[in-house]
């Protein structure tokens, strides 16, 4: 049975994780942090097995509390990063020989990376405290969504990204250069995820709050939506036009 700590600044991320890892007979989730200090704090108190770990953070990078926990304790946690990181996170991340999961995180991502997470090693410890030094520790990580390929995974901005629609237990992603690709997430963890930048205005569609351009009403009585870098017209729910208007509101002040 593994300890688990889980370390993110964001609510929402840690309930998710709290939910996705109740799934796994072999876990048992012993506290959350909120940040780096508070990752360190608790591992002091709590001594987990394996720490689930955001990297940008305030107070303390995830980096930077990894490198004080293996520093400060005679038996240090696994880490596992869970990130939606720039190239600099995962050279770091590399580096240290440590696991990492991209954000959003699924249940068979967890139940792979706890079956072959291991302790950082004194060696591996030094080189991701040098890795840091080396570089600023202060990460500009712009929140993207994964899709899987058969050639591996590609990642995709999110403020590259108009709409979010699911159909036939698929959710696609329209680009603003027009472009349509299947993410590995759906509409819900979305939102969990991503709850300023986006928007449901309906049950199988999300978008982009930066994308808003105009919101009108068609002769039927239809509630549609315009957004900019595309020429569709998606319809607004009567469940979520009340949300819909309030971010345009929003928008305007």
């Amino acid at each position: 049975m593994h300890k688990v700590l889980i370390v993110d600044d964001e609510p929402l991320a840690r309930s998710r994780l709290v939910r996705l890892l109740s799934t796994l007979q072999t876990v048992d989730v012993v506290g959350q942090a909120e940040d780096g200090q508070d990752a360190i704090d608790q591992c002091l108190a709590l001594q987990p097995d394996v720490v689930l770990m955001d990297i940008q953070m305030p107070n303390k990078t995830g980096l930077e509390a990894a490198v004080e926990i293996g520093s400060m304790l005679k038996t240090a946690p696994a880490i596992i990063f869970c990130t939606a990181f720039d190239q600099y996170a995962i050279d770091a991340i590399q580096a240290s020989a440590a696991a990492y999961l991209l954000k959003p995180v699924s249940v068979s991502d967890l139940s792979n990376a706890l079956a072959r997470v291991t302790r950082l090693s004194k060696p591996q410890l030094a080189q991701l405290a040098s890795t840091l030094q080396a570089k600023d520790s202060t990460f500009n990580i712009e929140p993207s969504v994964v899709s899987r390929l058969k050639s591996g995974l590609m990642k995709t901005p999110l403020s590259e990204i108009v709409y979010f629609k699911s159909a036939e237990k698929l959710v696609y992603a329209t680009t603003v250069d027009g472009k349509e690709v299947i993410v590995d997430v759906v509409l819900k963890e979305l939102m969990d995820e991503f709850p300023k930048e986006l928007l449901r205005i309906h049950r199988n569609c999300v978008v982009n709050i930066g994308q808003l351009e105009q919101l009108y009403k068609l002769e039927n009585g239809q509630d549609v939506l315009k957004l900019r870098n595309t020429d569709a017209v998606l319809d607004v729910s009567r469940r979520q036009l009340s949300d819909v208007k309030t971010a345009f509101k929003s928008r305007a002040r």
